[in-house]
């Protein structure tokens, strides 16, 4: 498991029974299994399979609730089986989300952080859908207050 942010780890499926003593208080589980709950921290579970195309809406409920518990002061694991594809990309899109860097550079940041992050194509791509929909509408926006 690796710092990304204040309060943010990235890690893999094996990470999860140590989270309660590095002082994780939420695991967000983007793998198809579903770790045993740990007393005491918050399990919110995501079944995705490996390599597929998340579709945009998910991304946007994935951020969401990354957000959320950030905000609400959780210290929170996101782990994937790996912890190579889906949660990087999750760590990345958040990064973006919060305006600290755009997508591509937001990854380049977690890799500095999680040397084997590595994205699979499919998993890049849809997310990077996510992010042109999600600036798209931004823009609206602006637009339309402007």
């Amino acid at each position: 498991m690796n710092r990304i942010l204040d309060r943010l780890y990235c890690g893999a499926f094996d990470d999860v029974p140590a989270c309660a003593d590095a002082g994780i208080t939420c695991v967000l589980s983007l793998c198809e299994a579903q770790p045993e709950p740990i007393p005491g921290v918050l399990m919110l579970h995501a079944p995705f399979p490996d390599e597929v195309d998340i579709p945009v809406h998910v991304w946007a409920e994935l951020i969401t609730a990354l957000t959320r518990v950030l905000r609400y002061g959780y210290t929170v694991l996101v782990h994937c089986r790996l912890g190579v594809s889906r949660s990087p990309t999750l760590c990345a899109a958040y990064i973006a989300r919060a305006g600290v860097f755009p997508l591509d550079d937001a990854l380049t940041y977690v890799r500095l952080c999680r040397n084997i992050a590595n994205p699979h194509s499919a998993t890049w791509a849809s997310v990077g859908a996510w992010y042109a929909h999600e600036n798209w509408h931004a823009h609206e926006e602006r637009m339309h207050h402007a």
